[in-house]
């Protein structure tokens, strides 16, 4: 219909250092209908958060440098509304890397577990962020209320 817009695509980053993985991921990501950057490890993936918006993280745990946890507790300091999945194929990662995030998927479960856990996570993310994550947290927080407001949740 004209002048009707059509509603964003989630906006996700993608983050390993496994790249056969990563372009599976980005791949299957792509296919659901996401928008996907990807970053081949922690310190990569936070650059493109602090570059532009993302709706959530996909990020593998076991990764030199900066590993899943690590790159978590920093997105969820830094920007909060940011989902974010830790993904691993290790079943015994601490309760704290599993804690750091909103949700934790083995890379042995089935796509479906990754999809919808993506989708249920993103369905609490705001339909128009008004700001990008790399804005002062203040003006971060102004827009999130505003948004809460927007849509009732006040």
């Amino acid at each position: 219909m004209a002048g009707q817009s059509r509603p964003r695509r989630h906006r996700i980053v993608c983050i390993d250092d496994y790249a056969p993985g990563l372009s599976v991921r980005s791949q299957l990501l792509q296919r659901w209908g996401y928008t996907v950057t990807t970053a081949n490890d922690g310190d990569a993936g936070l650059r493109v958060l602090e570059d532009s918006v993302a709706d959530a993280v996909v990020v593998d745990y076991c990764m030199p440098g900066k590993n899943g946890q690590v790159v978590a507790e920093t997105i969820k300091a830094r920007w909060p509304g940011v989902r974010v999945i830790i993904l691993s194929g290790d079943p015994d990662v601490p309760r704290g890397a599993k804690a750091s995030a909103d949700a934790f998927v083995r890379k042995d479960d089935t796509t479906h577990q990754l999809r919808s856990t993506l989708a249920r996570l993103l369905r609490s993310v705001p339909r128009q962020q008004i700001a990008k994550p790399g804005t002062p947290a203040i003006i971060r927080a102004v827009s999130a209320l505003r948004s809460r407001r927007a849509g009732g949740n006040l």
